[in-house]
């Protein structure tokens, strides 16, 4: 295997990992800490928001951790993703793919980890095989040190044209990255199927759910090819980190807020309300400038 294919094999593991633990909390959650926490799954659910071995403080803390760091992958993981290509596209779809495989995989191996090894093994294993990971990938960069220049990773396209961004203006890059942060913010172009999915149940509505859940994870590396078509490599990384600030921001919101909508009005309610901001994403996206440029 080439250098350029195992550091695109290391970075798709990373991304994956990093997924999976922001989910491996709440399975355990649901599944063992509120039985043998005597709390109910919304007063556990919190903890999770600020990252969330053996008492709520101290998982707090700990997730706080994972949070932190997991937070480091997208801006810079993202951004080596595309350093040195020409066409971003296809590298971004495939990572994307990896990271939301973690969290396919969340809920699946918990729950077996649980039911095996006990909850703290949930985190436990997970976290020695992110850590041999990294170890690995420290011996790989340090082999590369070592390697001709032709031979790193992106060594190659470095001696090219850079892969980089579109000649653009100041106004039209202020005007995409403005649109790319509102739809960053509000997540989604599946208004209609938010529209569909009001009132349905069962296998109505999982069909549906399945149906937006595949448009709103579609959306997310198209959002990252135009960052990385309009931003050079010096400043790729910093534009990634605001838009993963943002997105990561109005996450950490949405626990009280569909806490909210739902106790007030009822899921119905919470599908019109995202209905209508996935409408204001379409109205959005249709501002985007025409360009010929390649992606």
């Amino acid at each position: 295997m080439s250098r350029d294919r195992l550091q695109f094999l290391f970075l798709n593991v990373g991304h994956f990992l990093d997924h999976l633990f922001m989910l491996i909390f709440a399975t355990v959650a649901a599944v063992r800490l509120a039985d043998e926490w005597g709390m109910s799954y919304a007063a556990l659910i919190p903890y999770a928001t600020p990252g969330f071995a053996d008492t709520p403080p101290e998982i707090a803390l700990g997730l706080l951790a994972i949070g932190v760091f997991a937070a480091i992958y997208h801006p810079v993981g993202v951004a080596m993703v595309v350093e040195g290509r020409r066409r971003t596209g296809v590298p971004l779809a495939i990572n994307g793919v990896s990271g939301n495989l973690g969290v396919a995989a969340a809920a699946l191996l918990t729950g077996y980890l649980i039911d095996t090894a006990g909850w703290r093994s949930a985190f436990v294993l997970p976290g020695a095989v992110a850590i041999g990971l990294g170890l690995a990938y420290a011996v790989f960069l340090r082999a590369g040190r070592r390697a001709p220049a032709a031979h790193r990773p992106g060594g190659a396209a470095a001696g090219q044209a850079r892969a980089g961004a579109a000649s653009i203006d100041r106004a039209t890059f202020v005007r995409v990255l403005a649109i790319i942060l509102f739809t960053t913010a509000i997540g989604g172009l599946q208004a209609v199927f938010f529209a569909l999915m009001y009132r349905l149940t069962g296998a109505a509505a999982l069909a549906v759910a399945v149906a937006f859940m595949l448009v709103v994870f579609g959306q997310i590396p198209i959002n990252d090819v135009l960052v990385g078509r309009i931003t050079t490599s010096a400043w790729r990384s910093r534009v990634y980190s605001l838009r993963y600030i943002v997105t990561f921001s109005v996450m950490a919101s949405t626990v009280p807020l569909i806490a909210g909508i739902h106790a007030g009005w009822g899921f119905g309610a919470l599908f019109v309300v995202m209905a209508i901001s996935a409408s204001a994403i379409f109205v959005a996206v249709l501002m985007l400038p025409r360009t010929a440029t390649s992606v």
